[in-house]
């Protein structure tokens, strides 16, 4: 058997021809569940805000359609994004991904955290020794006001 028929023979086999069929199928299905789940968000975005005349969303909202519209291509955005520009909520994804990986609210300084000096506490500690409400520059009167 040479490589043309057999070549041919594989090609017609309906187990593989099936097989091609089968995955762009999956590939298709998955493409129109990512369009339908975007429009689902959409919309129960849109049934939020009826309503009002202008539509202000809130982070959440915003979120939800921007990782809904994340998962589309290009053209499913261009075609299926209706309330606002595509470039609007990519925009809002590029933010939360920013805010998911910011850490400058954790942020410290680099090195070793500083220990308390030394005269800080003796000095403390002599302090906590001292009856409540005496404040003395020598220790003569904190004697005499300690002693009843």
């Amino acid at each position: 058997m040479d490589m043309q028929s057999r070549r041919s023979t594989e090609l017609n086999n309906p187990s593989t021809f099936q097989f091609w069929i089968a995955i762009y199928a999956g590939w298709v299905n998955s493409h129109q569940n990512d369009v339908i789940a975007y429009l689902q968000a959409e919309l129960a975005v849109t049934r939020e805000l009826l309503p009002k005349k202008r539509m202000l969303l809130n982070d959440a909202q915003r979120a939800r359609l921007a990782r809904a519209a994340k998962k589309l291509t290009c053209a499913a955005r261009d075609n299926y994004v209706t309330i606002f520009t595509p470039a609007t909520v990519l925009g809002w994804f590029r933010k939360l991904v920013a805010a998911k990986y910011d850490s400058s609210k954790v942020r410290r300084k680099p090195g070793r955290p500083a220990k308390p000096s030394r005269s800080e506490t003796s000095s403390s500690a002599w302090r906590s020794t001292m009856p409540p409400g005496a404040t003395c520059a020598s220790p003569a009167p904190c004697l005499a006001l300690a002693t009843p």
